[in-house]
């Protein structure tokens, strides 16, 4: 799997605001993990014939964390692993 940003397999990958319908799938299925949620998770969603947003996956590790295109995600997350771990 490419790391590098402008890789032309992670270029199809963009950061974009989800609509309601996408926020409020995506609400529910992080509410729905059975246990502390985690730091992390990535909610894929594909659209149903209908336009519905449907959940594809729920994936709870991640081995590159995508932080190159979340500016100040790595702050984010640095912060919180470390009030997590005091």
């Amino acid at each position: 799997m490419p790391t590098d940003p402008q890789s032309p397999i992670l270029m199809a990958l963009y950061m974009r605001k989800p609509d309601e319908a996408e926020y409020a799938l995506a609400e529910h299925a992080y509410r729905a993990i059975p246990f502390e949620p985690p730091l992390y998770a990535r909610i894929d969603m594909i659209r149903a014939d209908d336009d519905r947003p449907m959940l594809l996956e729920l994936e709870l590790t991640e081995p590159s964390l995508f932080l190159p295109y979340a500016p100040g995600s790595a702050d984010r997350l640095a912060r919180k692993v470390l009030a997590l771990i005091g």
